[in-house]
């Protein structure tokens, strides 16, 4: 019998971002879509089935916010599809079936970029070819907790069911995306001017996760210091954003999300096809600065009663967070462009042989 996976211990900036994508959007989504005759939610990464925070607090999972997630008047998710690996798996869907035995959801285990196919499968048959759940308003949610998310599983998602064999319908929408573009671990693969340079086996992995080596381009330009500083990881960030309108998303955007550091975590990167689908976005947005400010709130109540603290700041530190939402959630919407090195200049000192020899990449 395979037992229930470890709880984990999540810190504040996964619970904001949790009550942000999950609190703030699916409610909004399912109000837009309840004219729909299927209401579809597919989350890639769906975790464990207990999660807490660092008081102790139990946080809902994924998969258990978007089964209790309602527009308000009753209108819910009508097929839920979860991916997770083998033995979190069996646990989850044993969890969610006891609790929820009549909805309808499939819980498909293994690594989501080799089962995505069967996955979306599942629901394709759920229903006839001409009105099932694969051509209802969807929502994927793909949350990977580092680079492991490749682009050939985007690509999946976002071309599903957009042809068709004769005699079958095609949907009107692409399916809606939220992605967690994992900035804080690519810092982490692609080092920085002044330390040795990523390996072809980092690089190959960040390949992977754009679907190509554009950006190579970026990465040589940061060796070379003609871009710097935290500001610097917005170009990838817009290379991915480009990646989806060439999957045919009309609208893209991202929610920078910075610790209590001001160091840039991860963007929250949104994209649609739906016009109500950018109005959604913009509507995150404002709640994403007003959730914050609440959270500290709740710190300060438990500070004063001598409770467990869920963030390592001091109080005046918190005031001053709460109180500039732009320094720790800005909004992207404008139309990404490609990168061009050549606008950005090397710094004034000269390039020492040592940083040439850096920047080389053995494959070109």
């Amino acid at each position: 019998m395979v037992g229930a996976p470890k709880a984990r211990e999540w810190g504040p900036w996964s619970v904001w971002k949790t009550e942000i994508v999950l609190g703030a959007y699916l409610p909004l989504f399912l109000r837009a879509a309840k004219s729909s005759l299927h209401r579809v939610f597919i989350d890639f990464f769906s975790g464990t089935t207990r999660n807490f925070d660092r008081t102790g607090q139990e946080i809902r999972a994924s998969p258990w916010v978007a089964l209790q997630a309602t527009d308000g008047a009753g209108t819910r998710f009508t097929h839920l599809l979860f991916f997770e690996l083998a033995p979190q798996a069996l646990a989850l869907e044993r969890s969610l079936r006891q609790a929820y035995p009549n909805r309808r959801f499939h819980v498909v285990p293994g690594d989501c970029n080799l089962k995505a196919i069967e996955g979306l499968a599942w629901l394709k048959s759920e229903g006839t070819p001409r009105s099932g759940p694969h051509l209802g308003a969807t929502l994927a949610y793909l949350d990977p907790d580092g680079l492991e998310l490749r682009w050939s599983t985007v690509e999946t998602v976002a071309r599903w069911c957009t042809t068709a064999p004769a005699g079958e319908y095609t949907r009107r929408n692409r399916v809606e995306l939220l992605i967690l573009f994992p900035t804080g671990p690519l810092r982490r693969t692609l080092p920085q001017r002044g330390k040795k340079a990523a390996s072809e086996t980092q690089r190959l992995q960040v390949d992977t996760l754009f679907g190509n080596d554009e950006w190579r381009v970026i990465y040589q330009a940061q060796r070379e210091g003609r871009v710097v500083g935290e500001g610097s990881w917005l170009h990838y960030v817009d290379l991915y954003r480009l990646g989806l309108k060439r999957l045919g998303y009309r609208y893209t955007s991202a929610i920078e999300v910075r610790n209590t550091k001001r160091v840039v975590l991860y963007h929250l990167v949104f994209a649609t096809s739906n016009r109500a689908g950018r109005d959604i976005m913009s509507a995150v947005q404002q709640r994403a600065r007003q959730i914050l400010p609440r959270m500290i709130a709740a710190e300060q109540r438990r500070r004063a009663k001598g409770e467990q603290s869920m963030f390592d700041e001091e109080d005046e530190e918190l005031i001053q967070i709460a109180a500039d939402p732009a320094s720790w959630a800005s909004f992207f919407n404008y139309d990404p462009v490609p990168f061009n090195r050549e606008q950005h200049s090397p710094p004034a000192e000269q390039t020492t042989l040592f940083d040439m020899i850096e920047v080389e990449d053995p494959t070109r």
